[in-house]
Formats: structure tokens, sequence, C-alpha cells
């Protein structure tokens, strides 16, 4: 939270950077669990400011309604959810966007917990620093039933910084993204479950953040903004 008072024409301007957010670890598991635990995450170099953010991804076992997960443990503590795309189908997937703040270590564990046993999860995380409040400034979650794309609606004003999530469970082949800037695809089971997430590309006037995928399919997106 680097902050600076400049004089301009006789006022006090404040200069501050823009918040800073870097994708430090991945990681994936197919083993029909209710609970996941994904050891020696990487998080970075320690700082006062460092806010664990997390896109947890799951897929429901049966033919039910998406499920939202029951908690996401950060380094041993809850972190708070604050958005969930979730599905409606069977197989259900979903997407969260979850933060703490963790300014000690280097590397963690988080532990995914779902209401029951889902075939398969999955983790990016990212270290995000240089911001003005731990609670994003928006929100969104969406999903659908069947379709190759997806989207939500997020402005990214000046000195504000975004991310959004997508879950696909019927495509073998990477994402591309509309307004966004794609950070990450990767394989959560073989051969048709992909995760994707992206930092958003700065904008305001109602941005439509737009994830697509060769195959349609059922789709969960999520994304927050900070500043």
């Amino acid at each position: 939270m680097s902050d600076a008072l400049v004089g301009l024409h006789g006022f006090d301007v404040e200069i501050r950077d823009a918040p800073e957010l870097i994708l430090t670890h991945r990681a994936v598991s197919s083993s029909n669990a209710t609970t996941y635990t994904f050891s020696n995450v990487n998080i970075g170099d320690p700082a006062p400011d460092r806010l664990i953010v997390v896109l947890a991804y799951i897929t429901e076992a049966d033919a039910s309604a998406g499920d939202i997960p029951t908690s996401v443990s950060i380094d041993g503590v809850n972190g708070t959810i604050h958005v969930t795309g979730v599905g409606t189908g069977s197989n259900s997937t979903s997407v969260s966007v979850v933060s703490r703040l963790v300014t000690a270590g280097t590397s963690i564990a988080i532990v995914i917990t779902a209401p029951d046993a889902q075939v398969r999860a999955a983790i990016a995380v990212y270290t995000l620093r240089k911001y003005t409040s731990a609670t994003p400034t928006a929100t969104q979650g969406a999903q659908v039933g069947a379709s190759t794309n997806i989207s939500v609606t997020l402005d990214v004003p000046p000195n504000r910084i975004g991310i959004a999530g997508c879950n696909s469970n019927n495509n073998s082949n990477p994402a591309t993204w509309t307004n966004a800037n794609k950070e990450d695809d990767t394989l959560i089971e073989s051969p048709s479950a992909f995760m994707s997430s992206a930092v958003l590309k700065p904008g305001t006037g109602n941005v439509i953040r737009t994830c697509t995928w060769a195959t349609s399919g059922e789709l969960a997106i999520a994304g927050a903004v900070w500043g």
C-alpha cells in the first residue's frame, strides 16, 4: 500500500501504486472426495499486506444441483468466500473466489470442503498486494447449463485489479478470454475437465468479460475486483 501526497497547483493529490496480482500456484485432484487438501502451496515472499486469493474449483459427483464449498481453509483458517458461480446439472461445476490475509511463510495448505463428494477439485492461487481494502469492490458469478461461452460484467477502474475463473466439464482444449488476459489453463481431469483463470483488463462502462470454449457444455464463472 504505497501511498504518497504530491502538490498540484496548490492541492494535495494522492498517488498510489495499482494493486499487484501474481499467480503463484495451481493444483488439481480427482480423488472423488468431500474434502480436498492441497499441501505445499507456493504463496511467494512474505509481506505485511499479502492477501492470498484462491480460485477454488469443484465438480459434483451426483446428478443434482451444483455445490458451493462449505469452507476453503487457507493456512489453517477459513478464508472469505466472496462469490461463487455454480451449475445446476449433472456433474455440476462451480468456481469460488476466496481470500485471506497471510503475512508470513512461503508455502501453506489449502483445504476445500464440500457438502458431499466431488469428482474433482482444483485451485489457482494468487497473491494480491498494494490494495486499499481486502474486501472486493465488485463481484459476480454465473453459470450456464450448455454453452460454449459464459460472461460476467465487471468494471475495473484505474488503480483497481480484477480476476476471474471459469470451470468447464466438457472441453479438452484451453479457453479464450475477451476483455481479460488469460493467466492459466489447467486440465483438472482427462479428457475434458478444464479450469481457466484470467486477469481482467482495465475498463469501465459495464465491461463484459467472456470465457469461450470450443465445445458446448456446463460452465461456471466467478470474478472479483479489488481497489
